[in-house]
Protein backbone atom coordinates (compact mmCIF):
# COMPACT_ATOMS: atom_id res chain seq x y z
CA UNK A 1 0.00 0.00 0.00
CA UNK A 2 1.51 3.74 -0.74
CA UNK A 3 0.69 7.11 -2.00
CA UNK A 4 1.76 8.21 -4.93
CA UNK A 5 3.06 11.61 -5.26
CA UNK A 6 2.01 14.55 -7.39
CA UNK A 7 4.68 17.33 -9.17
CA UNK A 8 3.98 19.60 -6.24
CA UNK A 9 4.52 17.18 -3.83
CA UNK A 10 1.23 16.19 -2.30
CA UNK A 11 0.40 12.70 -1.30
CA UNK A 12 -1.91 12.01 -4.11
CA UNK A 13 -3.81 8.86 -3.96
CA UNK A 14 -3.60 5.43 -5.70
CA UNK A 15 -6.87 2.94 -6.23
CA UNK A 16 -4.06 0.11 -6.00
CA UNK A 17 -2.01 1.65 -3.27
CA UNK A 18 -3.15 3.67 -0.42
CA UNK A 19 -5.96 5.91 -1.00
CA UNK A 20 -7.02 8.77 1.30
CA UNK A 21 -10.14 8.39 3.17
CA UNK A 22 -13.39 9.12 1.48
CA UNK A 23 -16.25 10.20 3.55
CA UNK A 24 -20.11 9.19 3.28
CA UNK A 25 -21.94 10.42 -0.08
CA UNK A 26 -23.02 13.92 0.92
CA UNK A 27 -26.78 14.00 -0.62
CA UNK A 28 -28.36 13.48 2.44
CA UNK A 29 -31.78 13.50 0.33
CA UNK A 30 -30.53 9.97 -1.55
CA UNK A 31 -29.43 8.66 1.42
CA UNK A 32 -32.26 9.12 3.73
CA UNK A 33 -34.34 8.36 0.96
CA UNK A 34 -36.64 11.67 1.82
CA UNK A 35 -35.06 12.68 -2.06
CA UNK A 36 -36.82 11.74 -5.35
CA UNK A 37 -36.95 7.87 -5.93
CA UNK A 38 -36.89 5.73 -9.09
CA UNK A 39 -40.63 5.34 -8.18
CA UNK A 40 -41.06 9.18 -8.87
CA UNK A 41 -38.97 9.54 -11.78
CA UNK A 42 -40.30 9.88 -15.40
CA UNK A 43 -38.27 7.08 -16.45
CA UNK A 44 -38.73 4.45 -13.59
CA UNK A 45 -41.28 2.84 -14.06
CA UNK A 46 -40.03 2.32 -17.73
CA UNK A 47 -36.69 0.70 -16.43
CA UNK A 48 -37.69 -1.51 -14.28
CA UNK A 49 -40.53 -2.92 -16.69
CA UNK A 50 -37.53 -3.43 -19.48
CA UNK A 51 -35.25 -5.19 -16.54
CA UNK A 52 -38.68 -7.60 -15.78
CA UNK A 53 -39.05 -8.57 -19.04
CA UNK A 54 -35.32 -8.83 -19.68
CA UNK A 55 -34.93 -11.30 -15.99
CA UNK A 56 -38.78 -12.34 -15.91
CA UNK A 57 -38.63 -10.92 -12.35
CA UNK A 58 -39.31 -7.79 -10.76
CA UNK A 59 -36.49 -5.57 -9.83
CA UNK A 60 -36.05 -3.06 -6.87
CA UNK A 61 -34.98 0.60 -8.11
CA UNK A 62 -31.91 0.14 -6.80
CA UNK A 63 -31.01 -2.42 -9.02
CA UNK A 64 -32.83 -0.99 -12.61
CA UNK A 65 -29.50 -0.06 -14.82
CA UNK A 66 -27.59 -3.22 -15.49
CA UNK A 67 -26.97 -3.39 -18.88
CA UNK A 68 -23.73 -1.59 -20.67
CA UNK A 69 -22.05 0.64 -17.18
CA UNK A 70 -25.61 1.07 -15.98
CA UNK A 71 -25.94 0.92 -12.03
CA UNK A 72 -28.12 2.93 -11.18
CA UNK A 73 -31.62 5.38 -12.28
CA UNK A 74 -29.84 8.70 -13.47
CA UNK A 75 -32.52 12.07 -12.77
CA UNK A 76 -34.54 12.46 -16.26
CA UNK A 77 -34.30 16.44 -16.96
CA UNK A 78 -37.51 17.29 -19.04
CA UNK A 79 -40.79 17.51 -17.09
CA UNK A 80 -43.49 15.10 -16.20
CA UNK A 81 -43.65 12.99 -19.57
CA UNK A 82 -40.15 11.72 -21.17
CA UNK A 83 -39.85 12.82 -24.98
CA UNK A 84 -39.11 10.34 -27.22
CA UNK A 85 -36.20 10.07 -29.17
CA UNK A 86 -35.94 9.07 -32.61
CA UNK A 87 -33.11 5.67 -33.77
CA UNK A 88 -31.49 8.78 -35.89
CA UNK A 89 -30.98 10.65 -32.81
CA UNK A 90 -29.39 7.64 -30.93
CA UNK A 91 -27.40 6.99 -33.86
CA UNK A 92 -26.08 10.38 -34.35
CA UNK A 93 -25.05 10.45 -30.59
CA UNK A 94 -23.14 7.56 -30.55
CA UNK A 95 -20.95 9.53 -33.84
CA UNK A 96 -21.38 12.40 -32.07
CA UNK A 97 -19.98 11.05 -29.05
CA UNK A 98 -22.63 12.27 -26.75
CA UNK A 99 -22.57 8.81 -24.39
CA UNK A 100 -21.03 10.23 -21.85
CA UNK A 101 -19.08 7.59 -18.63
CA UNK A 102 -20.08 8.48 -14.74
CA UNK A 103 -17.75 6.59 -12.41
CA UNK A 104 -20.05 4.84 -9.35
CA UNK A 105 -16.50 3.77 -6.76
CA UNK A 106 -16.64 0.83 -5.12
CA UNK A 107 -14.90 0.95 -1.35
CA UNK A 108 -13.26 -0.68 1.26
CA UNK A 109 -15.39 -0.90 3.80
CA UNK A 110 -13.64 -1.18 6.54
CA UNK A 111 -11.67 2.83 5.58
CA UNK A 112 -13.42 3.86 2.91
CA UNK A 113 -10.62 3.62 0.71
CA UNK A 114 -11.40 3.24 -3.39
CA UNK A 115 -11.16 0.36 -4.55
CA UNK A 116 -12.20 0.66 -8.05
CA UNK A 117 -14.76 2.90 -10.66
CA UNK A 118 -17.74 1.15 -12.31
CA UNK A 119 -18.59 2.79 -15.56
CA UNK A 120 -21.94 3.87 -15.73
CA UNK A 121 -23.92 5.26 -19.28
CA UNK A 122 -25.34 8.58 -19.53
CA UNK A 123 -26.29 10.61 -22.69
CA UNK A 124 -26.28 13.85 -22.90
CA UNK A 125 -28.62 15.06 -25.08
CA UNK A 126 -28.52 18.77 -26.70
CA UNK A 127 -32.05 19.22 -26.22
CA UNK A 128 -33.24 17.04 -23.12
CA UNK A 129 -30.53 17.29 -21.33
CA UNK A 130 -28.83 14.15 -19.34
CA UNK A 131 -30.66 11.10 -19.94
CA UNK A 132 -30.55 7.77 -18.18
CA UNK A 133 -29.49 4.33 -19.96
CA UNK A 134 -33.36 3.05 -20.24
CA UNK A 135 -33.99 6.05 -22.62
CA UNK A 136 -31.20 4.59 -24.98
CA UNK A 137 -29.71 1.36 -24.47
CA UNK A 138 -32.90 -0.42 -26.02
CA UNK A 139 -32.14 1.46 -29.11
CA UNK A 140 -28.60 0.47 -29.18
CA UNK A 141 -29.24 -3.36 -28.43
CA UNK A 142 -31.82 -3.43 -31.43
CA UNK A 143 -29.93 -1.72 -33.37
CA UNK A 144 -26.67 -4.06 -33.11
CA UNK A 145 -24.98 -1.17 -31.56
CA UNK A 146 -23.90 -2.13 -27.78
CA UNK A 147 -20.89 -2.91 -29.05
CA UNK A 148 -19.50 0.14 -30.28
CA UNK A 149 -21.07 1.58 -27.03
CA UNK A 150 -18.75 -0.62 -25.01
CA UNK A 151 -15.90 0.21 -27.49
CA UNK A 152 -16.43 4.13 -26.30
CA UNK A 153 -16.67 3.56 -23.39
CA UNK A 154 -13.42 1.82 -22.98
CA UNK A 155 -11.75 4.55 -24.96
CA UNK A 156 -13.02 7.26 -22.20
CA UNK A 157 -12.08 5.20 -18.84
CA UNK A 158 -8.48 4.31 -20.30
CA UNK A 159 -8.13 7.81 -21.80
CA UNK A 160 -9.43 9.24 -18.31
CA UNK A 161 -6.93 6.97 -16.76
CA UNK A 162 -3.64 8.26 -18.53
CA UNK A 163 -5.50 11.76 -17.76
CA UNK A 164 -5.56 11.09 -13.71
CA UNK A 165 -2.10 9.30 -13.41
CA UNK A 166 -0.25 12.87 -14.39
CA UNK A 167 -2.18 13.81 -11.23
CA UNK A 168 -0.91 10.80 -9.07
CA UNK A 169 -3.97 8.44 -9.17
CA UNK A 170 -4.44 5.05 -10.92
CA UNK A 171 -7.91 3.65 -11.20
CA UNK A 172 -8.99 0.18 -11.87
CA UNK A 173 -12.87 -0.17 -14.25
CA UNK A 174 -15.46 -2.27 -14.10
CA UNK A 175 -17.82 -2.06 -17.01
CA UNK A 176 -20.67 -3.88 -17.26
CA UNK A 177 -21.55 -6.79 -20.45
CA UNK A 178 -24.19 -8.96 -22.11
CA UNK A 179 -24.31 -12.19 -22.48
CA UNK A 180 -24.38 -11.80 -26.46
CA UNK A 181 -21.79 -8.89 -26.41
CA UNK A 182 -19.21 -12.04 -25.36
CA UNK A 183 -20.96 -13.86 -28.15
CA UNK A 184 -18.74 -11.36 -30.65
CA UNK A 185 -15.50 -12.39 -32.41
CA UNK A 186 -14.08 -9.00 -32.13
CA UNK A 187 -14.30 -8.63 -28.65
CA UNK A 188 -11.32 -10.11 -27.42
CA UNK A 189 -8.99 -7.92 -30.12
CA UNK A 190 -11.19 -4.56 -29.16
CA UNK A 191 -10.24 -4.95 -25.37
CA UNK A 192 -6.68 -6.45 -26.46
CA UNK A 193 -6.21 -3.89 -28.55
CA UNK A 194 -7.07 -0.69 -26.74
CA UNK A 195 -5.33 -2.32 -23.55
CA UNK A 196 -1.78 -1.56 -25.66
CA UNK A 197 -2.91 1.69 -27.11
CA UNK A 198 -3.17 3.07 -23.56
CA UNK A 199 0.13 1.02 -22.32
CA UNK A 200 -2.64 -0.32 -19.61
CA UNK A 201 -2.29 -3.68 -18.05
CA UNK A 202 -5.76 -6.35 -17.90
CA UNK A 203 -5.62 -6.12 -14.23
CA UNK A 204 -7.45 -2.56 -14.50
CA UNK A 205 -10.81 -3.64 -16.54
CA UNK A 206 -13.20 -5.68 -14.31
CA UNK A 207 -15.98 -7.28 -16.64
CA UNK A 208 -19.50 -7.56 -15.19
CA UNK A 209 -22.20 -9.82 -16.47
CA UNK A 210 -25.29 -10.70 -13.80
CA UNK A 211 -26.29 -14.00 -12.74
CA UNK A 212 -29.09 -14.23 -15.48
CA UNK A 213 -26.90 -13.81 -18.19
CA UNK A 214 -24.27 -16.40 -16.77
CA UNK A 215 -27.13 -18.99 -16.89
CA UNK A 216 -26.72 -19.16 -20.46
CA UNK A 217 -23.15 -18.81 -22.04
CA UNK A 218 -22.49 -20.39 -24.77
CA UNK A 219 -19.02 -21.72 -25.88
CA UNK A 220 -17.86 -18.70 -27.75
CA UNK A 221 -19.01 -16.64 -24.14
CA UNK A 222 -16.74 -19.09 -22.15
CA UNK A 223 -13.78 -18.63 -25.01
CA UNK A 224 -14.09 -14.86 -24.73
CA UNK A 225 -14.24 -15.05 -20.78
CA UNK A 226 -10.93 -17.46 -20.56
CA UNK A 227 -9.52 -15.31 -23.25
CA UNK A 228 -10.17 -11.88 -20.98
CA UNK A 229 -9.15 -13.99 -18.07
CA UNK A 230 -5.70 -14.87 -19.11
CA UNK A 231 -5.25 -10.86 -20.60
CA UNK A 232 -5.58 -10.50 -17.08
CA UNK A 233 -8.97 -8.89 -16.66
CA UNK A 234 -11.13 -9.59 -13.81
CA UNK A 235 -14.51 -11.51 -14.50
CA UNK A 236 -17.12 -10.61 -12.17
CA UNK A 237 -21.08 -11.74 -11.30
CA UNK A 238 -23.25 -8.89 -10.94
CA UNK A 239 -26.67 -9.29 -8.76
CA UNK A 240 -25.49 -12.33 -7.43
CA UNK A 241 -27.99 -14.41 -5.45
CA UNK A 242 -30.74 -12.43 -7.20
CA UNK A 243 -31.40 -15.60 -9.60
CA UNK A 244 -30.97 -18.63 -9.27
CA UNK A 245 -27.21 -19.28 -7.56
CA UNK A 246 -25.29 -22.02 -8.08
CA UNK A 247 -21.78 -23.37 -6.49
CA UNK A 248 -21.31 -25.35 -9.62
CA UNK A 249 -21.24 -21.81 -11.54
CA UNK A 250 -18.65 -20.47 -9.24
CA UNK A 251 -16.81 -23.57 -9.29
CA UNK A 252 -16.36 -24.15 -13.08
CA UNK A 253 -16.70 -21.04 -14.47
CA UNK A 254 -13.92 -18.75 -14.63
CA UNK A 255 -15.04 -15.35 -12.52
CA UNK A 256 -12.98 -13.97 -9.73
CA UNK A 257 -15.37 -11.72 -8.13
CA UNK A 258 -19.13 -11.31 -6.99
CA UNK A 259 -21.39 -8.98 -6.35
CA UNK A 260 -24.06 -9.98 -3.86
CA UNK A 261 -27.27 -9.01 -4.99
CA UNK A 262 -28.12 -5.27 -2.57
CA UNK A 263 -31.73 -7.13 -1.35
CA UNK A 264 -29.59 -9.32 1.19
CA UNK A 265 -28.30 -5.42 2.43
CA UNK A 266 -32.33 -4.73 2.58
CA UNK A 267 -33.29 -6.97 4.46
CA UNK A 268 -30.54 -7.44 7.24
CA UNK A 269 -33.05 -5.82 10.15
CA UNK A 270 -36.24 -7.84 8.62
CA UNK A 271 -34.23 -11.04 9.04
CA UNK A 272 -31.36 -12.83 10.43
CA UNK A 273 -30.99 -15.06 7.86
CA UNK A 274 -29.80 -12.54 5.81
CA UNK A 275 -26.87 -12.16 8.09
CA UNK A 276 -26.29 -15.71 7.52
CA UNK A 277 -26.93 -16.04 3.72
CA UNK A 278 -23.74 -12.89 3.80
CA UNK A 279 -21.47 -14.97 5.50
CA UNK A 280 -22.46 -17.92 4.22
CA UNK A 281 -21.24 -16.44 0.67
CA UNK A 282 -18.03 -14.52 2.12
CA UNK A 283 -16.58 -18.08 3.28
CA UNK A 284 -17.78 -19.33 0.26
CA UNK A 285 -15.97 -17.06 -2.39
CA UNK A 286 -12.83 -16.96 0.35
CA UNK A 287 -12.18 -20.79 -0.45
CA UNK A 288 -12.37 -20.24 -3.72
CA UNK A 289 -10.05 -17.24 -4.24
CA UNK A 290 -13.05 -14.78 -5.38
CA UNK A 291 -13.72 -11.32 -4.10
CA UNK A 292 -16.80 -10.00 -2.91
CA UNK A 293 -18.58 -6.90 -3.49
CA UNK A 294 -21.81 -5.86 -1.68
CA UNK A 295 -24.01 -3.68 -3.52
CA UNK A 296 -26.93 -1.11 -2.49
CA UNK A 297 -25.50 0.12 0.70
CA UNK A 298 -27.64 2.74 1.82
CA UNK A 299 -26.78 3.96 5.73
CA UNK A 300 -23.71 4.03 8.07
CA UNK A 301 -25.93 1.61 10.02
CA UNK A 302 -25.27 -1.52 6.96
CA UNK A 303 -22.44 -0.27 6.50
CA UNK A 304 -21.39 -1.21 10.38
CA UNK A 305 -23.30 -4.93 9.92
CA UNK A 306 -21.66 -5.62 6.96
CA UNK A 307 -18.50 -4.93 8.71
CA UNK A 308 -18.88 -6.79 11.87
CA UNK A 309 -19.87 -9.71 8.89
CA UNK A 310 -16.60 -9.85 7.60
CA UNK A 311 -17.29 -7.79 4.43
CA UNK A 312 -14.98 -6.24 2.89
CA UNK A 313 -15.97 -4.28 -0.50
CA UNK A 314 -19.03 -2.46 -1.31
CA UNK A 315 -21.09 0.05 -3.07
CA UNK A 316 -24.31 2.16 -2.85
CA UNK A 317 -24.82 5.86 -2.37
CA UNK A 318 -24.38 5.94 1.23
CA UNK A 319 -20.85 6.17 -0.43
CA UNK A 320 -20.95 8.38 -3.64
CA UNK A 321 -23.33 9.16 -6.61
CA UNK A 322 -22.05 8.51 -10.12
CA UNK A 323 -19.96 11.34 -11.33
CA UNK A 324 -18.44 12.51 -14.48
CA UNK A 325 -14.80 12.47 -14.94
CA UNK A 326 -13.93 16.16 -14.26
CA UNK A 327 -16.18 16.13 -11.18
CA UNK A 328 -14.54 12.85 -9.68
CA UNK A 329 -11.18 14.26 -10.13
CA UNK A 330 -12.06 17.67 -7.71
CA UNK A 331 -14.15 15.26 -5.38
CA UNK A 332 -11.04 13.07 -5.02
CA UNK A 333 -8.36 16.24 -4.88
CA UNK A 334 -11.09 17.42 -1.88
CA UNK A 335 -10.91 14.56 -0.09
CA UNK A 336 -7.36 13.62 -0.32
CA UNK A 337 -6.55 17.07 1.18
CA UNK A 338 -8.87 16.39 4.00
CA UNK A 339 -7.30 13.45 4.89
CA UNK A 340 -3.88 14.89 4.38
CA UNK A 341 -5.04 17.76 7.01
CA UNK A 342 -6.11 15.06 9.37
CA UNK A 343 -2.80 13.40 9.38
CA UNK A 344 -1.05 16.61 10.03
CA UNK A 345 -3.58 17.68 13.05
CA UNK A 346 -3.16 13.88 14.44
CA UNK A 347 0.20 14.37 14.05
CA UNK A 348 0.34 17.55 16.06
CA UNK A 349 -1.51 16.27 18.93
CA UNK A 350 0.62 13.12 19.23
CA UNK A 351 3.83 15.68 20.12
CA UNK A 352 4.78 15.86 23.58
CA UNK A 353 3.91 19.25 25.20
CA UNK A 354 6.34 22.13 24.58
Amino acid sequence: MRYLHGGHGWPFFSARGRPAAIGPCCDHQQRSGTGPSANHRPDGQAARNAVARRTGQKCPPAQLEKAAGALRPAFFVGGAAPASVSDAEVIHALEAGQFLVYYQPKFTLQDLQVDSLELLARWNHPRLGLLSPSRFLPTLERLGLLDRLLHQQIDQCLHFRQQAKTYGFDFKFSINIQTFQLASEGLFDAVSTRLRAFDTPGTCLCFEMTETDAQTLTPMNLENLVRLRMLGCVLSIDDFGAGHSSLQRLCTLPFNEIKLDGLFVRELNATSRSGVAITSTLQIADALGIDVVIEGIETQEQRTQLINLGCRLGQGYYFAMPMPATKLLVWLFNKVFQDYLSTVRRRLLSLPPP
